[in-house]
């Protein structure tokens, strides 16, 4: 793992010509600490970061992630024509400081390890000189480059002398282009009529927009963020990091570089609102109700011992029902024992057996939580999930692999179960269908439709994506495994 995945500072890319803002010397101070920064410093070096990366993304992103410099700040000088200097030349040719102001060589890393050469990061200028006047050079590589990221939360900070009235009447290409890629960079590609900013500004702008993208991404579903991690910085709480993920892996930034300049209560604000978002107006604490309610199923289900003893119950009821009981041998003394232990009761109606058990010690059945709709489907799906990380990482271990079975997430959801007294899944029951029905009635889903990616809204969808998240579900363990893949994101 290189370093620039572990370090945690908001990462700051510089699309600049010049070096007034002193890049070589590193960041003040004040901001160190939170930020870091890379430096672009001609067309050619922007050409080759944009190029490779677009590369590494479209083969495999997460390598972006550990070797690439994927920003959350980018801040751009439109004009890019006064100096034709690459950062390996500012540096006096000097590796060392090369590799750490550039995010070229970490790109040759990650190029090498999908099997592309070198070539793309040769750097070759542009064919042609700026004309005069020309000052907008860094607006088109930077939107490009904005584009490339717009799936990852990017705050875009321009820098140029040009305010958008400007545009209009003096440069209607820029004015056009920034028009056209609105979608793209989240209209935050615009002349900000500011020249020569400073630090300060880049930051105080940047983390604000930075606000701003990781809340629209994570509304939408294209990142996911930890739920314990945003209720932390609600309440007001210490929260050091805030965990990012995306298509390029686990990221986690700094929450104080994040709000650098905001006190507690707008901290709270952002994060009670995005919360809201994704969860609903006063559903945070039914959410918790849910996860505390799955932990405890899971409980019951990993109790190996309780759960064939209801079971071998189950088979008993079956074999009287059938005619196979032995009433004067060992089937009857252990269905003595069992219908004591779990408090059954039960009818035969005809050929049929029906009953239940009612020791709610042992009881271990979503059907029988005194829930409101919305908290029990979300009871049933946080399950689902904590079963699915379970065998992910299984698998990711050496376990053998095989699909999950339908009647696997029906045990977890019910591993217990208060009725039928004879499970569906006791071979030649006959009752497989109507009992899982009944159980996706309770749920409020069919939980064969759900694993397969359906059965869910857009919104319901986003949430689960988050949740899987929060219960470790991680991005790189849900794309190995197709069927969680479909759960986790449909179809």
């Amino acid at each position: 793992m290189s370093t620039t995945q572990r370090d945690t500072r908001i990462r700051i890319l510089l699309l600049d010509d010049r070096d007034s803002l002193e890049p070589q010397g590193g960041l003040p101070p004040q901001y160190a600490k939170c930020f870091d920064i890379r430096w672009l410093s001609s067309p050619a070096e922007a050409r080759a970061y944009r190029d490779a990366s677009w590369l590494c993304q479209s083969r495999k992103p997460e390598l972006l992630g550990i070797f690439g410099w994927v920003p959350e700040i980018f801040a751009i000088d439109y004009a890019l024509t006064q100096e034709k200097k690459s950062v390996w030349d500012w540096v006096n040719q000097d590796s060392e400081k090369h590799k750490m102001l550039s995010p070229l060589p970490g790109l040759q890393d990650a190029l090498s390890q999908v099997g592309i050469g070198q070539e793309t990061l040769v750097l070759k200028g542009p064919p042609v000189t700026p004309p005069a006047g020309s000052e907008f050079w860094g607006c088109y590589i930077g939107g490009l480059i904005l584009a490339t990221f717009a799936d990852y939360p990017v705050a875009a900070v321009s820098i140029t002398r040009y305010g958008q009235d400007d545009f209009f009447h003096k440069a209607k290409d820029v004015a056009f282009f920034e028009w056209l890629m609105e979608r793209q960079t989240s209209e935050q590609l615009k002349g900000s009529g500011k020249e020569g900013l400073t630090w300060s500004e880049i930051i105080s702008d940047g983390t604000r927009k930075l606000q701003e993208k990781l809340t629209q991404l994570a509304t939408v579903g294209m990142i996911t963020l930890n739920l314990d991690e945003l209720s932390t910085i609600a309440s007001g709480k210490s929260q050091n990091l805030l965990t990012i993920q995306s298509r390029y892996g686990t990221r986690q930034i700094k929450v104080d570089g994040l709000f650098i300049n905001d006190d507690i209560n707008m901290r709270q604000s952002w994060a009670d609102r995005l919360i809201s978002n994704l969860v609903g107006d006063g559903k945070s604490s039914l959410l918790m109700q849910a996860r505390s309610h799955a932990e405890e199923l899971l409980k019951t289900y990993d109790n190996e011992i309780l759960v064939q003893e209801r079971i071998e119950l189950s088979d008993l009821f079956l074999k009287m029902e059938k005619g196979t009981f032995d009433a004067a041998g060992a089937d009857a003394s252990r269905l003595g024992e069992l219908k004591s232990q779990f408090a059954a009761v039960y009818q035969q109606e005809g050929s049929r057996i029906n009953g239940e058990i009612q020791n709610m010690e042992l009881i271990g059945d979503i059907r029988d939580l005194k829930l409101d709709n919305w908290t029990r489907k979300w009871t049933a799906l946080s399950v689902i999930v904590l079963l699915l990380k379970r065998f992910c990482v299984g698998w990711s271990r050496g376990m053998r692999y095989e699909e999950i079975s339908g009647p696997e997430i029906y045990l977890s959801l019910c591993p217990v179960a208060r009725n039928p007294i004879i499970l569906p899944f006791s071979e030649g029951s006959g009752r497989d269908v109507a009992a899982d029905m009944q159980v996706d009635r309770k749920v409020g889903f069919s939980v064969q439709k759900v694993l397969a990616g359906d059965g869910l809204d857009g919104a319901e969808r986003v949430l689960l994506r988050h949740l899987a998240h929060t219960l470790g579900l991680s991005s790189q363990l849900i794309s190995e495994y197709p069927r969680v893949e479909r759960f986790v994101k449909g179809q």
